[in-house]
């Protein structure tokens, strides 16, 4: 699954919303995020 990140277009933004699509015992998957997935 390929996640969309906002990061580009609102680079110093420092919050954003975002669909939560599951929930693990350790971990959260956001449909979209603010961070570089490439780059971490």
């Amino acid at each position: 699954m390929t996640q969309h990140s906002l990061a580009p277009a609102e680079p110093s933004a420092r919050e954003f919303e975002a669909t939560v699509t599951a929930v693990g015992s350790d971990t959260v998957r956001l449909e979209e995020t603010h961070f570089y997935p490439v780059w971490g």
